[in-house]
Order: C-alpha cells, then structure tokens, then sequence
C-alpha cells in the first residue's frame, strides 16, 4: 500500500530554468537527463507524435522526486506547463485500477512504457480534476 506520494511529473517549456531552481535554490540533488520518447510521450500524455519530441529529467531521491517533462516546440502554445500527474509507486498497479474503477473514478488503460531506465506500469486515474497515477517500475 502506498504510504506517501512517490514523484510529481511536471510538464515545463523551461526545463533548463526549473531544473535549474530546483538544483540551486530548492537543494534537490543527483539529475537523471533522459530524451523523450515521442510515441510514449504521445500513449501516456496523449500528444501527437512529434519529430523533437524535447527531453525529460528526474531530480531528487524517492520518495519525493520531480519529474520534469519538456513541452516539445511543436506543442508549446498547444499543451500547458503544470502537473501532469501526482503519482503513488506500488507493486499491485492493477489491484489499485480496479479498486478506483469500482470507487467509480475516471481509471485510464494500465500500460507500460520505456520508463526512465527500465520498464514502467502505468495507470492515471483522475479525481477532482486532478491526475493522479499508479505505477510500478521494472513492468
């Protein structure tokens, strides 16, 4: 059961300058640069696929990472800098969908994508207005 929020993914067109304040001024330590995947980005985010689909960048420790996502170019104007997703890791990824499901919230497909380094199993679900995730790394 998850027990506190395990990263924040933050959608940002200024990754340089928020990876920036969250290293210098904020303390966070140890950022993991990775490129994005166009056609993940398009499955989880549900963009368009794009030729420069931009970058991504993990900072900090969990619990309590940040996740930034770059907007790419071609959808700046198009998708919003802000929060993307609030997520909770746990092994039991489909056990928490269907407990959702049943509570009757907004329960997206589960999936699993490249991740950052190794597979991730993925499932948002959204509540309030917010975009909540469950996740589990290695698929």
């Amino acid at each position: 059961m998850p027990s506190r929020l395990f990263h924040v993914v933050l959608l940002t067109d200024e990754i340089d300058e928020v990876a920036r304040f969250l290293t210098e001024v904020v303390g966070l330590t140890d950022p993991r640069w990775f490129p994005n995947d166009a056609e993940q980005s398009s499955r989880v985010f549900g963009w368009p696929v794009v030729e420069a689909p931009g970058r991504r960048v993990v900072i900090g420790q969990p619990p309590g990472m940040v996740e930034l996502v770059e907007i790419p170019e071609a959808l700046r104007g198009e998708v919003r800098p802000g929060v993307a997703f609030l997520a909770f890791a746990t092994p039991d990824v489909e056990g928490y969908a269907e407990r959702a499901a049943l509570a009757g919230f907004d329960v997206g497909t589960v999936d699993t994508v490249a991740g950052a380094g190794e597979p991730s199993t993925l499932v948002p679900v959204t509540v309030g207005g917010l975009p909540w995730e469950f996740m589990r790394f290695g698929g």
